[in-house]
This record gives C-alpha cells, structure tokens and sequence, in this order.
C-alpha cells in the first residue's frame, strides 16, 4: 500500500515537472497550428496573397543585418511587440533582444537556414518554418547551434516585420 502511494506521487510529480517545462513549448506548438492553417478558401477567394519570396528576402535581410552588426537597421525591422524565444525557452522582447547583441556580448556571424518553407496565412502575416545553423559568439565562445525554428512576419502600414521566434534545438 505504501509503495503504490510512493509510485503514484513519484509520477504525479514528474508529470507536474514535465508540464511545467514543455508546456510553454507545446502550448505554442498548438496555437500556431490550430491558428495558422492555410485560411478557407471561400473566405479568401478574392483575397490575392503575396508571393513567398518576400518573406525569404526579408529574412535573408534579417541575417544579413545581424551578421554584419548592422543592429539600427535590424532593429527598425524588429516588431515592438517582438517574441523571440530561445531553444532554452527564455524569452526575450526587443529591447532585451537587443541589449546583448549591441554590448558585444552575442554576435552573430551568420544562420544558414535550409528546408525552408514559407506560406501566408493572410496577406498580412507570414511564417516561415526551416532548420537553421546558427553561427555565434556568445561570451567569447564561438559556437554553431543547429535548431528548428518558426519565425512569424507581420506587415505594418507596408512594412514586413519580424514578429516572433521560436526555435528548438536539434541533437
């Protein structure tokens, strides 16, 4: 009797421990599939979307911007309500975003994104899904980081901008 109340708690706990650090994660894993499929036809037939490259130029323009430490144009191109959320599941807003890579603490030296794909789920919102190789130096050490990532683009008053990140890092 007493070790099946010791098991019971035992799991109950690790249950406990495993929601708190994957729920984040999966929460938002959720959302953005259950909130961006590719909208119904019948509501968007007239609605012409705009061509996918745009949202791969303006990521290789992101990378680029933060591979040559060009952080006043990156940072016009950073939406003010910015999620960026690290594969260790800290999350960062613009100013936060911003502080290290400006104090040289973080520098990026390139992403080498593959398997990307790139879909609108309205004429507005765009997000692209791909495997990155992140080149950096964080704290002196230089580091190549592989993750999984999703990356949400916005266009405000005609201007795309990069509205969040989520990555995940690949074994």
């Amino acid at each position: 009797m007493l070790i099946d109340s010791l098991i019971i708690s035992t799991r109950n706990t690790l249950i406990m421990i495993l929601i708190k650090q994957y729920f984040p994660v999966l929460f938002l894993t959720v959302l953005i599939l259950s909130g961006c499929e590719q909208p119904d036809q019948s509501l968007t037939q007239d609605v012409e979307m705009p061509d996918t490259e745009l949202l791969i130029e303006r990521e290789q323009q992101r990378i680029q911007y933060l591979a040559s430490e060009d952080y006043d144009n990156l940072e016009a191109m950073l939406s003010p309500t910015l999620t960026y959320t690290h594969s260790n599941s800290s999350i960062d807003h613009k100013e936060e975003f911003m502080q290290p890579l400006r104090s040289g603490e973080v520098i990026y030296q390139n992403l080498v994104h593959r398997n990307l794909e790139a879909r609108f789920i309205t004429p507005n919102v765009g997000i692209l899904n791909g495997i990155s190789d992140v080149y950096v130096t964080v704290r002196g050490e230089e580091l190549v980081v592989p993750l999984r990532f999703t990356i949400v683009y916005v266009n405000r008053d005609g201007e795309w901008l990069f509205e969040a990140w989520q990555s995940t890092s690949i074994p």
